[in-house]
């Protein structure tokens, strides 16, 4: 199988950021150029994104079917697991668009909500650590009232504490906490976010709103990875949900 992307060269603007037309016509701009050079270099990385991400979204369809009036969890895992599809489809446009520290970002809500839709099927209560004090409460009875205790930074923890009974393994437990520590180094001032900016080779073009840089080649094919690897997790997740609402109905 082939796909034809974007199979253009284009080189990259040059916009002055203290003219006002010209920012505003940046804010509109498509970023093809940068789309263009992630297409030409990166295609094949792409296509297997897709691949992996239709046939994952192809599944759930029976965890949404779950998803009813009577059966808040099942609407609370459903509609969280569809966020997890969401951020990775945005992430991966932001990541194609040059805008690397918010695609990094996106990635590291789509591993949260990965935790949370997994606390959300749990059967019976959740372990959750209150005050230093490890405490069982209702994941979504918490959620609805929008209570701190169950903010997604704490998810994985949360994970972690209920790993056993939800059926996660030690390794993909890992896999998750180490994909969400190398994504919070672009979701907050850094000098990570603040290289993933700049041009490591020298550069007389200023660039916001939209960044390519071929010297970061390795890494960008290295991001697209790591989302083509979280793809190849969801159904397994999705069943894995599936199982333990039905747990719940029995």
């Amino acid at each position: 199988m082939s796909l034809s992307l974007l199979n253009l060269t284009m080189p990259p603007p040059k916009i002055d950021f203290t003219n006002e037309v010209q920012v505003v016509k940046e804010i509109f701009d498509a970023n093809d150029w940068i789309k263009a050079e992630f297409s030409n270099r990166f295609s094949a990385d792409i296509l297997q994104f897709g691949r992996n991400f239709s046939l994952s979204f192809a599944k759930f369809s029976a965890l949404s079917a779950l998803a009813s009036k009577d059966n808040e969890q099942a609407d609370f895992a459903s509609g969280f697991v569809f966020g997890v599809f969401d951020d990775l489809l945005v992430s991966m446009k932001l990541l194609v668009a040059g805008n690397f520290p918010a695609s990094g970002n996106c990635l590291r809500q789509a591993v949260e909500g990965i935790a949370v839709s997994l606390l959300c099927a749990k059967p019976g209560l959740v372990w959750v650590q209150q005050k230093k004090v490890t405490v069982k409460i209702n994941y979504c009875d918490k959620l609805k009232a929008e209570d701190r205790l169950v903010d997604s930074n704490y998810s994985l923890g949360q994970l972690r504490m209920n790993r056993e009974e939800l059926g996660i393994s030690f390794e993909g437990l890992s896999k998750l906490v180490s994909l969400r520590k190398h994504c919070h180094q672009f979701s907050h001032p850094s000098l990570a976010s603040m290289a993933m900016r700049m041009d490591l080779r020298p550069s007389d073009v200023i660039g916001m709103g939209g960044h390519f840089d071929e010297a970061k080649a390795d890494f960008y094919r290295y991001q697209i990875g790591e989302r083509i690897g979280l793809c190849e997790i969801l159904p397994n997740l999705i069943e894995g949900i599936i199982t333990l609402l039905r747990e719940r109905q029995a």
